[in-house]
């Protein structure tokens, strides 16, 4: 051992004869420190840590150091970083550096590296997250055990705005990835579906750059495929979901040449019997990859159909039957004949008996309709209006839940089917809406009309406006679930149309919250917010005293939803989220074509405190 007064009469002339030039007089302090480095490190590292700093003896004397460099690691490693010249994976510092990291082989040093150079380049220091890289590749040590917390690091650098420290994140992620067994590529799953997690929301919708990059999905793929292949029910809908996430958020560039090892396992499980949680997941994932890559997927076609169609009649859960037909819909942009498919389609609504299963199918007849590029042949369309009135002309005394929906979903698929043929007319569609006696056909024929307006209102307004219009001042004033059609029909009208509203179709749609009905006056007040958000330079002030009064009124209502809607939809007429400022300029212009000068002033000061506090304080909150 060597003590502190030794220390200070040999070791201080020496470091004081320190240079480049001379290595002999380092290399005899490396071996004093591989005798003693307990105490020599802790004198050593004031000295050498002072600028300016000589890395190449730090690095040296740091390197053979031992087990005794775990406990000086965080100060070795700043002085390190901190002497490289620049902020880039080519600072010659790095190579110097890379001994003090690879000697870092004890237990209790190895956590301390990893996170602390998983700090670092969280903060964007380049030469740190080379370090961590090269680490993984060349220090020959064990690092499985440190997976739930690297991997995830790893991860989250995927969101770095620099290209070199996604390079060398997503290079240490695969290092990490590839030495990991069966067993251990499975417990990291509920990791990786955390992290994924996180990414998505801190990324809030915008490209993440490190799922750009051609080697993204590598760390990843390998053991998603293998536990939604070989994984227990639990991990495989795990996998499904971490896998269509990842999906979700990565670049067409490097989802193109993983298609096959992705799509592969997804139609095998799904061929299978499953349970539904493990369907939804795969049915998901599968949608967001036709969604990104469809073309890509044109191989798998056949299976792909054949699995679809076999999950849409999934008699133990309609989420999975409701995915299966939105995938089913995104199938036909790749389909070279999609016509038989909607005539499968139209075959199952024809022969079940199952109601359950009518109402989801007839969800995606409605949206394979909407989506199919090529005309569709007569007898198909025809078949089509005909198993819609085999669902609502049915008079029922005293019709269940699910009766009201395959009323909805029958007359959705009706109205689809009229505006792609403009048959809106020779159907009657109008005139049932207007004066039905059957109520379950003139709720039927409402959502035809609200579902021909949502899919092309211009058309409707344009080529039927005197029908359309009469149909939808017949039905406001209607029971609840015509009226609520109706109006949802007048609010796809009333956006569409430019250069100005419709001043008639607007007036009645802001009398509707007088209704006698809370969910159409709910519904009244939500439009008007639709209309006002989605058109605010449409809507002059002689427009706004037409709906105005009504709003003020329904800002004033006992039921929230109401309240609220109606609030909402003030915002937007006065454009409150502009700030006090905003309402000042928009109160002053206003004022002056109203009827009288104080009539805005009445409907605020009309208003509750709640409100006041949302339009003035709270309003971008909306």
């Amino acid at each position: 051992m060597v003590g502190h007064e030794a220390l200070d009469e040999i070791i201080t002339p020496l470091l004081e004869k320190l240079t480049p030039e001379k290595e002999d007089v380092l290399a005899g302090l490396c071996e004093i420190m591989k005798q003693n480095s307990r105490q020599m490190l802790p004198y050593l590292l004031p000295r050498l840590t002072r600028p300016p700093i000589n890395v190449h003896a730090l690095c040296s004397l740091a390197s053979v150091a031992g087990s005794s460099l775990s406990r000086q690691l965080p100060r070795v490693l700043d002085a390190l970083l901190s002497a490289c010249q620049t902020n880039d994976q080519y600072d010659p510092m790095i190579d110097s550096c890379e001994k003090v990291v690879i000697a870092v082989t004890d237990d209790e040093g190895i956590p301390v590296l990893v996170d602390y150079l998983l700090k670092q380049a969280n903060k964007g220091n380049v030469p740190a997250i080379v370090l961590l890289h090269t680490y993984v590749a060349k220090s020959g040590v064990s690092l499985n055990y440190l997976t739930a917390d690297l991997l995830p690091g790893l991860l989250h650098l995927y969101m770095s705005p620099n290209a070199q420290i996604v390079d060398h994140a997503v290079n240490a992620a695969i290092g990490v990835a590839q030495a990991l067994d069966q067993k251990e590529m499975q417990e990291a799953i509920p990791v990786v579906k955390k992290a994924l997690n996180f990414i998505v929301a801190q990324s809030k919708g915008k490209p993440i750059p490190g799922f750009a990059h051609p080697k993204a999905l590598q760390p990843l793929l390998p053991m998603l495929r293998e536990a939604i292949l070989q994984g227990g029910v639990e991990l495989k809908a795990l996998a499904g979901e971490a896998l269509g996430q990842m999906v979700s958020v990565s670049d067409v560039s490097a989802l193109k040449a993983h298609v096959v090892n992705i799509t592969g396992p997804l139609v095998r499980v799904l061929g299978d019997r499953y349970p539904a949680n493990v369907k939804l997941a795969v049915l998901e994932t599968l949608s967001k990859l036709l969604d990104k890559v469809d073309t890509l997927l044109r191989p798998f076609l056949p299976q792909l159909q054949s699995t679809f169609l076999k999950a849409l009649q999934d008699p133990t859960s309609r989420p999975v039957r409701l995915v299966a037909g939105g995938a089913l819909a995104r199938l036909l942009r790749i389909h070279l004949k999609p016509e038989p498919l909607v005539t499968e389609i139209l075959k199952m609504l024809a022969h079940s008996q199952d109601q359950a299963l009518l109402e989801t199918t007839f969800v995606a007849a409605r949206a394979l309709v909407g989506k199919i590029a090529n005309p569709l042949s007569e007898a198909t369309i025809q078949e089509g209006y005909r198993v819609c009135e085999l669902q609502y002309t049915v008079p029922l005394d005293t019709p269940t839940e699910l009766d009201t929906s395959l009323t909805v979903c029958s007359g959705a698929l009706y109205g689809e089917l009229a505006i792609r043929t403009k048959e809106f007319s020779s159907k009657n569609i109008f005139r049932d809406v207007e004066n039905c006696s059957k109520p379950r056909v003139r709720q039927a024929m409402a959502i035809a009309l609200q579902q021909m307006c949502q899919t092309d209102s211009t058309t409707v307004w344009t080529e039927a406006e005197s029908a359309c219009r009469s149909a939808l001042m017949a039905a406001l004033s209607a029971e609840t679930p015509v009226a609520c059609a109706a109006l949802r029909a007048a609010a796809h009208i009333l956006i569409s149309q430019t250069p100005g509203v419709d001043r008639d179709l607007l007036a009645a749609v802001g009398r509707s919250l007088s209704h006698q009905s809370v969910e159409v006056r709910r519904v009244a007040a939500a439009v008007l917010g639709h209309v006002l958000h989605s058109s605010p330079e449409q809507l002059d002030s002689e427009l706004l005293k037409l709906i105005v009064p009504h709003l003020a009124n329904g800002a004033k209502e006992s039921n929230s939803a109401v309240r609220s809607a109606s609030e909402l939809a003030l915002v937007y007429a006065f454009h409150f989220a502009e700030g006090q400022d905003g309402f000042n300029v928009r109160f002053e212009h206003y004022q002056c074509v109203f009827e009288c000068a104080t009539f805005l002033s009445i409907i605020l000061l009309e208003l509750t405190e709640h409100v006041k506090n949302i339009l003035f304080l709270g309003a971008a909150a909306y």
